[in-house]
């Protein structure tokens, strides 16, 4: 090995054992709690109490995290979500519904060697309208399959039955087809360059 090589090698071991020995910045109770245990799909991804995104007028719980980007004078606000569970698919989209997201980039498969890693959470056919819960709708609008990844356009609405109204939002939702070692980056390029 070289000079370079060593060194190099020298301070990705010293960053590992520097990653090892962060505590957390914050302190995970809600996620922990025994009532919101069940909606974690694994036991040690929890978000951040002062980072989750709470659900609803109440604070309910959802395994999300807001993630906060300043960007010159402005700042970005990007949501990172667990794979939705069976159990927390209606969750989901009241989260995105109250959130006003627009875009859903899915970076994982829904199965990944024999594991779940993510519940189906939009509708397989096309304009065909199912039900989140008593309040919201969903539709898939458009399916475009492209090299790498498959764009859905998404119809999520509210309807409300008291005032014989309703209203809608549209918005993107991009997954992802790789394998565990093929590059990100590649990936990101082809969705912005789409959207």
């Amino acid at each position: 090995m070289d000079f370079w090589s060593v060194h190099f090698t020298e301070c990705v071991i010293a960053c590992l054992q520097n990653l090892q020995e962060l505590k957390p910045l914050d302190q995970c109770l809600i996620g922990q709690a025994k009532e919101n245990r069940r909606k974690n799909r694994y036991k040690n991804i929890l978000p951040y109490d002062t980072t989750r995104v709470p659900l609803g007028v109440d604070g309910g719980y959802i395994n999300a995290s807001f993630i906060r980007m300043p960007v010159g004078t402005e700042e970005f606000v990007y949501i990172a979500c667990q794979g939705p569970l069976p159990t927390t698919v209606a969750d989901f989209w009241q989260m995105v519904w109250e959130q006003d997201c627009t875009v859903i980039a899915m970076m994982t498969q829904e199965v990944e060697g024999e594991k779940i890693k993510c519940q189906r959470y939009w509708p397989d056919v096309l304009n065909k309208t199912i039900m989140i819960n008593d309040r919201l709708r969903l539709a898939l609008v458009r399916l475009q399959q492209l090299k790498g990844f498959v764009v859905r356009v998404l119809e999520l609405e509210e309807i409300q039955v008291s005032e014989s109204s309703s209203r809608a939002r549209t918005g993107f939702e991009c997954s992802r087809f790789w394998l565990r070692d093929s590059p990100l980056p590649a990936f990101s390029h082809d969705v912005y360059a789409k959207l």
